[in-house]
């Protein structure tokens, strides 16, 4: 399992923390790593797709083979 990347901050009206651009760029930073976890697992899936295409295509043209040489 992956580590989390992101602590979310807790707001309450008329408390701190303040609304800031420190604070609102935390979210920014938030937004975009999640969205590049997001990007990388996308990329992972279609490896995992493709090599199971590919391993799947293997084991058919054998199962083949051997039907054809009966």
């Amino acid at each position: 399992m992956a580590n989390k990347i992101y602590s979310p901050t807790t707001w309450v009206n008329g408390r701190q923390p303040a609304i800031s651009a420190e604070n609102l760029n935390k979210i920014e930073q938030g937004i975009s790593g999640i969205d590049d976890r997001v990007i990388e697992l996308d990329g992972d899936i279609a490896d995992i797709s493709a090599a199971t295409q590919t391993a799947t295509d293997a084991q058919i043209s054998a199962i083949v083979a051997k039907i054809r040489g009966i």
